[in-house]
Formats: structure tokens, sequence, C-alpha cells
């Protein structure tokens, strides 16, 4: 799947993520995520030469993904749903 051994332990990370209600004021998921994704390794993208980075809501908070996490030349897109 992924050569990325970030990208890899990113996913393994997220598997393990308990659920949690989102709200329209609240993005309790959202923040666990993007907290896995910092935890795993990436930066976040600030105009930096960082080679593993995310980018959060790349495309505005209606559209997904809600994240695109890259490591050199590998990437991953994530859109975070919550569900009981």
């Amino acid at each position: 799947m992924f050569r990325s051994l970030k990208l890899k332990l990113l996913l393994r990370n997220l598997k393990q993520l308990k659920y949690s209600n989102n709200t329209f004021n609240s993005k309790i998921h959202e923040e666990s995520v993007e907290k896995i994704i910092i935890e795993s390794g990436f930066k976040h993208k600030n105009n930096t030469n960082e080679k593993c980075y995310y980018i959060n809501q790349p495309n505005g908070s209606q559209k997904p993904p809600d994240f695109i996490v890259v490591d050199a030349n590998e990437s991953i897109e994530l859109e975070c749903k919550s569900k009981k």
C-alpha cells in the first residue's frame, strides 16, 4: 500500500481512534484526527519546505477532504466521519 513508514503509522493510529460525536459547533472528531496526524510526525504546511506535512481543509470547510497528508512523494486524503 504505502512505502512511507509515517503514513503506515498514521493509518494504524487512526484505526484506534474512538468514536467522538461531532456537532456543527464542535469538531471533536476532526481535532482528534489532527492530533493523531501531528503525533505521527507530520507538521502543518505553513509555506515551509517540509517533506512530511499536512494541510487541513484544503478546499474549504464544506468540501472534502478534511486533510491531505504528504510524506515525500506519497499522500493520502482524509475525510472525517463519525458514527455511533
